[in-house]
């Protein structure tokens, strides 16, 4: 599964709701960490137990709870790397969009939520500078492997990311949000065989690798530990762009089927 959202429940939720915020923190952290040049995992694993512990007991608290927005505000500014009065000014509590506006302010750049160690120059028509700037040249990598490998081309326009298709999209029926946790329970509870990879990239913004750390954390089924592993590697949601995160990615992916194949 790569940079999947689990739970679509916990993770698109009211802005006030705390799970998304440990979600996100920890990419947050890490983005930090890169920019300054001092990532350790050490540090990430600290950011880590604080968004799933101390962090989620204080924004429980609420805005009302001045010594918990205090704590909130001393350490998420240490975390994100965030003005200590813009990190107050939120009672701590940080999304994805205000992290990036604010982390490229004063350079006035536009940072990536699909990757937040990516910036470029901030203007009012400039899209994301991951997303966006990998359009054309995905699009031209696709068409060039359905000509030169698969000898066929399509006979209407190649949309990589088609937006008609996707507000169309239909996510099922009642008012439950979609999730991939309960079929997966399901497939590790019939399949004693089944091993699972979890791939995520540690600065992506849009779908936290916390946040399948968490929903996969909730698994009841016996043995399942044993046989779903989440792999972090640097880099954003595509973190395959980067030469060294496709190669550990490849050494893992191979290490899964060949255990399987022998």
């Amino acid at each position: 599964l790569v940079s999947p959202v689990l739970d679509f429940g916990w993770w698109q939720q009211p802005d006030y709701a705390p799970l998304p915020m440990a979600a996100l923190l920890p990419s947050l952290a890490a983005a930090r960490m890169e920019a300054a040049g001092d990532f350790s995992a050490t540090g990430l694993a600290a950011a880590e137990a604080y968004a799933a512990g101390d962090f989620v007991t204080d924004l429980l608290r609420g805005s009302g709870d001045p010594d918990a927005v205090a704590r909130l505000t001393d350490r998420v500014a240490a975390l994100t790397g965030l003005d200590r009065a813009v990190v107050a000014g939120a009672d701590g509590r940080i999304d994805a969009g205000e992290f990036a506006r604010e982390i490229g302010r004063s350079a006035r750049a536009r940072v990536s939520l699909y990757d937040a160690t990516v910036s470029g120059p901030r203007w009012p028509r400039a899209g994301d500078p991951v997303l966006d700037a990998m359009t054309a040249p995905l699009t031209s990598a696709m068409l060039g492997f359905y000509r030169d490998t698969l000898g066929w081309l399509p006979d209407r326009r190649y949309l990589l990311l088609n937006g008609d298709v996707n507000r169309a999209w239909s996510w099922g029926e009642g008012r439950g949000q979609p999730e991939a946790m309960t079929a997966l329970g399901s497939a590790l509870a019939l399949d004693g065989k089944l091993e699972v990879l979890v791939a995520h990239g540690r600065t992506d913004l849009v779908t936290p690798y916390f946040g399948s750390t968490l929903v996969l954390r909730q698994l009841t089924v016996p043995g399942a530990a044993d046989r779903v592993r989440q792999a972090t590697y640097p880099g954003g949601h595509m973190f395959y762009t980067r030469p060294d995160s496709r190669r550990q990615f490849h050494d893992d992916a191979k290490a899964l089927y060949g255990e399987r194949t022998g």
